[in-house]
């Protein structure tokens, strides 16, 4: 994974060293690809502290609060997306750090992964957690811990692959239970149960 971009990185270096014509469209190539390698590294990083125990401190989390924010977010970057959000109250005593890893890379899987025109649905009760999308689901639904899968749609997206496998391994630390199955929207359905 980190070949890839790192390859990008040193043909258009070589074409900006050769060739000033192009140099902000070299340039912005270079970036986008240094960025994407930052990226494929900080979960690398995390996955890494996982394996050696490093969970943080509990803390006390209001899960409802955190999904507001993140729908929030979501809208500020997609503001076509149509988002469903309904929850109970569930507060609950985790190390952030896992609980924002699982969360944020379900949700992030959901926004990347489908168009802007297909609905998100959240749905919190009791000590579960159901995040749906109406994009066009994955070819394998996931039944391995830490399997990578579906690899081509990471690349269309510009994903690592690496996403899911830190969605696996945070919930297994947190103790918390993942279920994937097929959306009546169309798309991926993850349940955790905390």
């Amino acid at each position: 994974e980190l070949k890839t971009p790192l390859t990008v990185i040193r043909g258009y270096s070589e074409l900006l060293s050769k060739n000033s014509e192009n140099a902000s469209k070299y340039a912005e190539r270079i970036n986008e690809e240094s960025l994407r390698m930052s990226n494929i590294i900080d979960q690398l990083l995390k996955i890494a502290a996982l394996n050696e125990g490093h969970k943080g401190e509990s803390t006390s989390i209001d899960l409802a609060e955190y999904l507001r924010t993140h729908v929030d977010d979501i809208l500020v970057l997609q503001p076509k997306r149509q988002i469903s959000f309904t929850s109970e109250p569930l507060v609950i005593e985790a190390p952030y750090e896992l609980v924002d890893t699982l969360l944020s890379n379900v949700l992030t899987n959901a926004r990347i992964h489908s168009p802007e025109s297909a609905p998100i649905k959240i749905t919190m009760a009791g000590k579960q957690i159901v995040i749906e999308d109406g994009g066009p689901g994955l070819k394998e639904i996931p039944d391995k811990p830490f399997k990578r899968f579906d690899t081509s749609r990471s690349r269309e997206t510009g994903g690592s692959g690496l996403g899911m496998s830190l969605i696996q391994k945070s919930a297994k630390e947190l103790g918390a239970k993942l279920h994937f199955a097929k959306s009546e929207l169309g798309g991926l359905k993850v349940e955790i149960t905390f």
